[in-house]
């Protein structure tokens, strides 16, 4: 007897949430982006006696969210390709940065540096237009290395960024 009133109680506590569920959707019907609910259902482990199984009931297994997977779908790739696009932008703004900067940039000390070759083709035996197209070409050697450094820094955040993210995804 007491099975019966357990199974019993079971299917009403069930549908009592089931209930209240719907209560809950008709009372946010008007509100703005709410999906409904749904109540999944499912049988309830059953019990072996010896001479077979006999049942325990219902309950409930799920309540999930009734919308459209499509659009959700497309809502998280368009919210991860923005996020990508954004940190794709981030990046490309500092490489400019880098390569626009007078004090980093390589233009200036290029066309000084040509301008030093320039001078000396013209006279080929000044000792002090050697000297000038030597200082030159350290300068031009030593920006270059400038921007290599911060070119490896920028390579190691972006690493140390998908390493990250690779163990985020794993964990």
């Amino acid at each position: 007897m007491s099975s019966v009133l357990s199974t019993g109680t079971s299917a009403l506590l069930a549908f009592q949430r089931a209930l209240a569920t719907t209560s809950h959707n008709v009372a946010n019907i008007n509100t703005p982006g709410y999906s409904r609910q749904k109540v999944d259902f499912a049988t309830a482990n059953p019990q072996n006696f010896g001479y077979g199984d006999v049942g325990n009931g219902t309950r409930i297994s799920d309540i999930r969210r009734v919308a459209d997977q499509l659009a959700i779908s497309r809502l998280l790739d368009g919210s991860g390709e923005l996020a990508r696009l954004k940190q794709l932008s981030s990046m490309a703004d500092r490489v400019d940065a880098m390569f626009s900067d007078t004090a980093t940039n390589v233009s200036g000390v290029w066309s000084s540096f040509f301008d030093t070759v320039s001078g000396l083709s013209s006279n080929a035996s000044g000792t002090a237009d050697r000297q000038n197209m030597l200082d030159g070409g350290k300068t031009l050697a030593n920006r270059f290395q400038q921007l290599n450094g911060q070119l490896n820094t920028l390579n190691g955040e972006v690493n140390n960024g998908l390493i990250a993210g690779a163990s985020e995804i794993n964990r």
